[in-house]
């Protein structure tokens, strides 16, 4: 009985969550590719991470710089990275329990990351493409993952 138990909790949380993940893993990495050979100043985890610098409050980044020090912008693509695995996981089972909540999530990152990428100083409208990947790909590789889960 306990291992049918296990074998459900497995199916309704862990498996989507995991197809979640992937979906996020496998669209951030075709966009990390697109960025080398279109725009690399588009890389979206660096583009979303300099955004968020920009909004930070100046106690925020110099909370940041005293806490870390020179590795204040690897604490901050960590947590970006840790943000985003926490979020695809989410959405993943948000996608399974309710469509479309997980593809909106998903979404709604992609123009966040294309809204980012657009609005830097010199930016081109190469700059939206790796996003736009990032996004497409995700989406598809959710739809198709949780359909595999049945």
């Amino acid at each position: 009985m306990p291992e049918q138990s296990t074998q459900r909790r497995l199916a309704r949380w862990v498996l989507p969550a995991a197809a979640g993940v992937a979906s996020v893993i496998l669209g951030l990495g075709l966009a990390e590719l697109a960025a080398a050979l279109l725009a690399p100043q588009a890389s979206p985890v660096l583009v979303v991470g300099s955004q968020l610098i920009d909004w930070a409050p100046a106690w925020a980044k110099q909370t940041a710089i005293a806490l870390f020090g020179t590795g204040d912008k690897a604490a901050l693509l960590t947590g970006i990275a840790i943000a985003l695995v926490i979020v695809a996981g989410a959405a993943g089972v948000l996608e399974r329990w309710k469509p479309p909540i997980g593809r909106i999530l998903f979404g709604a990152a992609g123009v966040f990351g294309v809204g980012a990428a657009i609005t830097r100083s010199g930016s081109s409208p190469l700059d939206i493409v790796p996003a736009g990947v990032a996004t497409i790909v995700a989406l598809i590789a959710l739809g198709y993952l949780l359909r595999k889960l049945g």
